[in-house]
């Protein structure tokens, strides 16, 4: 089945924390959202509650690119351990703090740059009800919940969405092509990228709850992780598709834009 129907957004702002499922003691994050991370924002938009999307959503395929550059520093964070309703343990004066490395993804010079990710969104199903929704609050330039980037304490904002876009599907290959987006790394071979500087890792695709009955042991865990390769910097890099499933070439601002759907 093709794609049907896609748009696009961009997602910014001066911080961004997306914490990898494996880390414990340190807060690590990924370079660029993960496909379930921007399922979550996608629910945010749209009205859904925490952990009611899982399912609904995961007919979305999702592309990321980024578009902006970004370096890495760590950061202390005092976290509190809220145990009651005591207004003293809000006002962080109880002595329950609990101090912890956060890894943040920030712009080159933070006064005058923000973080930038240009989010793809295509389904192959017409009349999706999440889909059609978040094109009409896009639209509307509308959104339920508040925009963070990762962390809710990481406020972003989204712009640039466009709703209408124009593409075709990639079928070749074997001619090798620029890809702006994150790839599964099953489904590429990459190509001469010596003044590209593309990274790797290994990402959640999908969540899952696994005590839906249980409120005390109710938590989220990873149901399909992949290893994804993408450019830095916002720029593309060279590949050939292995497997074209799900890649389009998109027409952009007057540009070609190779995309890769998860």
């Amino acid at each position: 089945m093709m794609v049907k129907e896609l748009l696009c957004f961009d997602w910014c702002g001066k911080m961004a924390h997306f914490r990898k499922f494996y880390s414990t003691a340190s807060a690590f994050t990924h370079t660029l959202p993960p496909r379930t991370t921007t399922l979550g924002l996608i629910a945010a938009i749209i009205g859904m509650e925490k952990d009611t999307y899982y399912e609904v959503l995961d007919k979305l395929l999702i592309g990321t690119q980024i578009i902006a550059p970004s370096r890495k520093i760590f950061q202390k964070f005092n976290y509190l351990k809220i145990a009651s309703d005591s207004i003293n343990l809000y006002a962080g004066i109880a002595p329950n703090r609990t101090q912890t490395s956060v890894e943040l993804i920030v712009p080159p010079n933070i006064r005058k740059e923000d973080i930038g990710f240009r989010i793809y969104v295509g389904i192959k199903e017409e009349g999706n009800v999440h889909f059609e929704k978040l094109k009409s609050f896009l639209q509307a330039n509308y959104h339920i919940y508040g925009i963070s980037l990762g962390s809710a304490n990481l406020l972003g904002y989204l712009k640039n969405a466009q709703t209408d876009i124009k593409f075709t599907a990639i079928t070749d290959t074997e001619a090798a092509i620029l890809l702006h987006t994150s790839a599964l790394v099953e489904q590429i071979t990459l190509g001469n990228n010596a003044n590209t500087t593309i990274e790797q890792d290994n990402v959640p695709l999908k969540m899952q709850m696994n005590a839906p009955g249980s409120i005390k042991n109710k938590t989220r865990m990873a149901l399909k992780v992949a290893s994804i390769v993408y450019p830095l910097d916002g720029k593309a890099m060279q590949i050939t598709p292995k497997d074209a499933t799900n890649m389009l070439s998109v027409n952009l601002y007057n540009n070609a834009i190779n995309v890769a759907l998860l």
